[in-house]
């Protein structure tokens, strides 16, 4: 098949869900000798220097520096008139308009896929004539949802509730001219449902997370996140002031790594058993550190590829059910599922304390990732959808 991608970032380095989708996407279907092209937008110089990372993977690549976003054109967007333009001038970056333009007019693609969604969807008029699908690994009303539950200050929660209601009326017609809508969790779907979206899991690539054999030598728990998030926050909040707390009674020398960007510093100050580390390029350390991975989440905020990075490196899970949207695991099988502290205590302790227990979530864990979430099976299922149009 010959297969354009249009993305609002390029695929390098992989930090994002959209980015770690285009790489491994392309990666796996290039090798099953499909053609694939690439025209995305960026941000950073970086992204123009790791080019050489991805180029190899598509027959032609082309990045187009992202626009910052005007007064003028946000007024544009939200009118009714404009929303999906047919003309140049009235999008945000006729450089993509015009690239994706002469692209579409040299090669008669196969199918089209999008990665994106308020920077790209209004491209939707050049992609009428193709099959075409737009996946977005979040969808932008839940997250206000959540910003809006945890608001504490009454003028805050006003210009939260203003925003959401504008971005549910832009939400709702934005997916409409594609003809596939693709998202990674039924909370997602459930948001989007008028538009009948598909559940694409993400992978995990297997070669990369794969266990040593090391043994932590002291118990330890691992919570991983940006804490920028306010439900990313509010779990290791949790995890810190009730969860830690009871474990510690029955475990008096667990540790706990807090590992993720923007941790507030009395999180972690004035208590020697927790470590933070900020933003760290590579998990893998963590996780052979670490005897269980602890997921508190009260909500879900999209698919959590750690969760996989987790099992994928035999650490046992402990999460709530929203934490574990869209992942096909068996409670008590490959994971153990929590949601109350006491519940989450109980789990750790039974993790630490069991040694069968471990080394069956361990065994059953790493089983499941290797079978339904390695990105070979993850491309299959794209392929197989975009053949089925």
């Amino acid at each position: 098949m010959d297969i354009l991608f249009i993305a609002n970032e390029p695929p390098y380095p992989l930090r994002q869900s959209y980015r770690t989708l285009l790489y491994y996407l392309a990666r796996e279907l290039s090798a099953q000798h499909h053609a694939l092209d690439l025209i995305t937008f960026y941000r950073e110089p970086e992204d123009l220097a790791n080019v050489p990372r991805y180029e190899y993977l598509y027959r032609r690549v082309a990045l187009v520096k992202k626009p910052t976003l005007s007064l003028r054109m946000l007024k544009r967007r939200l009118n009714s008139t404009n929303f999906f333009p047919t003309q140049a001038k009235h999008v945000w970056s006729t450089e993509m308009w015009d690239t994706i333009t002469r692209w579409t007019h040299d090669k008669r693609y196969d199918y089209i896929q999008v990665v994106g969604d308020v920077d790209i969807y209004e491209y939707a008029h050049l992609l009428r004539s193709f099959p075409n699908m737009i996946f977005s690994p979040h969808i932008p009303t839940l997250r206000l949802a959540q910003q809006l539950e945890y608001a504490t200050v009454r003028q805050q929660r006003r210009a939260l509730q203003q925003q959401y209601n504008v971005l549910l009326k832009y939400q709702d017609r934005m997916y409409q001219p594609f003809k596939r809508v693709g998202v990674t969790t039924p909370k997602q779907a459930e948001a989007i449902a008028m538009f009948k979206p598909l559940i694409l899991p993400l992978g995990v690539d297997t070669d990369y997370y794969t266990p040593t054999g090391h043994d932590p030598q002291t118990p330890t728990l691992l919570f991983i996140g940006n804490y920028a998030n306010v439900v990313n926050l509010a779990a290791a909040r949790r995890l810190v002031h009730d969860i830690l707390p009871a474990v510690q009674r029955q475990i008096a020398n667990i540790k706990l790594y807090l590992v993720g960007s923007n941790l507030p510093a009395e999180l972690a100050s004035n208590n020697s058993a927790i470590t933070a580390t900020g933003y760290v390029p590579d998990l893998r350390p963590y996780f052979e550190l670490s005897t269980v991975m602890v997921a508190p989440l009260g909500h879900d905020i999209g698919f959590r590829q750690n969760i996989l990075k987790s099992l994928a490196m035999m650490t046992p899970v402990v999460a709530t059910s929203q934490s574990l949207s869209g992942i096909k695991v068996i409670p008590d099988k490959d994971c153990l599922v929590a949601h109350k502290n006491d519940e989450f205590a109980r789990a750790i302790v039974r993790i630490i304390k069991d040694d069968e227990l471990r080394s069956r979530l361990q065994l059953n864990g790493s089983d499941k990732i290797q079978r339904l979430y390695n990105w070979q099976s993850i491309a299959q299922g794209y392929a197989n959808t975009y053949k089925s149009i």
